[in-house]
């Protein structure tokens, strides 16, 4: 363009940032942006919320709030987009008081939370108990309601991720007949379940000794169409671990691979973590020393689950080896 000898204008520089800030290459979002200033070119809403949209995905949320606040000094009004995506960053970052300082200051602003908003204020509070472990999961997912509930009485329609924050929150919780209830109305509303629903079910069924529902739902799945994706299998084989069922778990690795989903360090974990735990350490140390043969870096929850691996089957030598290992390859 610039070779054409067409100057871009702030539609062309609003798209590159955009793009480049949803790919997560937020250098070349705030290159443009800078550059678009020193051509006199002033920045919109869209231009600011879409570095802010960029930094808040990296969890960097502190430059995010930096150009929040340069927006409003240069007087520029941010909009919805703006205040939601600060709101999705601050929940899942677990500082749900900012969100909801956010959310209270966009209404008073007069502007409507939509779908978004709210599914990230529900989201961030169903995960507020995993974030922060002091505090009372169900008040949590008390608060996931009130929101789910205001967004239906302002006309705003649940969708499969609001759906998914209750259901995955619910089987957190260990409460078995509220992510179904949330699970069988979102399916009333004719709302076809997404993957990380289908995860949760595999994963709350399983965790509570039904591994027959599990694999009924991963059925389900499949007979839907629903994308299976290497949670899914991994969710899978823990659960069978958990169940004692060594065999379904290793054959449920063999159809993920013969899928053609390639394992990566976190389903090498559950492998090692299920074997050590049913008393076969030795197939545990057959798949670390595989996922090294493929060149799949254990990180330190591989070292510290195979080392405790050993110590619990009484396999010493093996587990001083690990240790001296683990020291070397993760100075």
């Amino acid at each position: 363009m610039k070779g054409n000898g067409i100057s871009p204008d702030e539609v062309t520089y609003s798209s590159l940032i955009d793009g480049f800030s949803k790919k997560g290459d937020i250098k070349e979002s705030l290159k443009y942006f800078e550059e678009m200033k020193q051509k006199g070119i002033s920045p919109n809403a869209v231009t600011h919320t879409s570095l802010m949209d960029g930094f808040s995905k990296k969890g960097d949320l502190k430059e995010s709030l930096k150009y929040f606040d340069e927006m409003k000094a240069n007087g520029i009004s941010p909009n919805h987009v703006t205040y939601s995506s600060l709101i999705d960053g601050f929940g899942k970052k677990g500082e749900i008081e900012e969100s909801l300082k956010l959310f209270d200051e966009m209404k008073q602003k007069g502007i409507s939370p939509n779908k978004v908003t709210y599914n990230s204020l529900i989201d961030g509070y169903s995960k507020l108990g995993d974030l922060k472990e002091s505090l009372n999961k169900e008040g949590d997912l008390e608060k996931s309601l009130k929101y789910f509930k205001e967004m239906k009485q302002t006309g705003i329609n649940p969708d499969a991720i609001t759906y998914s924050s209750l259901i995955d929150g619910y089987n957190k919780k260990g409460d078995m007949p509220n992510m179904m209830k949330y699970f069988d109305e979102m399916e009333s509303r004719g709302i076809r379940p997404s993957t990380e629903i289908y995860n949760s079910l595999i994963d709350g069924w399983g965790k509570h000794g039904n591994l027959d529902n599990s694999f009924l739902y991963f059925q389900k799945m499949t007979k839907d169409g629903t994308p299976m994706n290497l949670r899914t299998f991994t969710k899978l084989i823990n659960v069978s671990f958990k169940n004692k069922n060594v065999s379904l778990a290793l054959k449920t690795f063999k159809d993920m691979q013969g899928s053609g989903h390639q394992p990566e360090v976190f389903v090498y974990n559950t492998l090692i973590d299920g074997f050590s735990k049913n008393g076969d350490v030795e197939t545990a140390i057959k798949y670390f020393e595989e996922m090294k043969r493929l060149e799949i870096s254990p990180n330190i929850i591989t070292y510290r689950t195979l080392i405790g691996g050993c110590e619990q089957n009484k396999k010493l030598e093996e587990s001083r080896k690990y240790k001296k290992e683990m020291k070397q390859k993760l100075k």
